[in-house]
């Protein structure tokens, strides 16, 4: 998967970085931002997406992290 044109919100995946959908979550997990005017305030976060660190001493390393799904597109399609 990889961010839709102007919807990225995170530092990371950057766009054009690779990321691979490890689950989809029936019911989503709400972002905990405190401040209603925070970009992520209460954002439905509903898929795990996977990438490899690609910076500093955990380079290599796959991690995982929860986004909003409607964010993001399949990354075969024009990124």
């Amino acid at each position: 998967m990889a961010w839709k044109p102007g919807l990225k919100n995170k530092r990371i995946p950057r766009y054009g970085q690779p990321a691979v959908v490890i689950e989809i979550l029936e019911t989503p997990v709400l972002d905990r931002e405190d401040e209603a005017g925070s970009t992520y305030f209460r954002e439905p976060l509903d898929v795990v997406l996977g990438l490899l660190w690609d910076e500093g001493p955990a380079r290599g390393e796959f991690v995982t992290f929860h986004y909003d799904s409607r964010r993001f597109q399949a990354a075969d399609e024009e990124c």
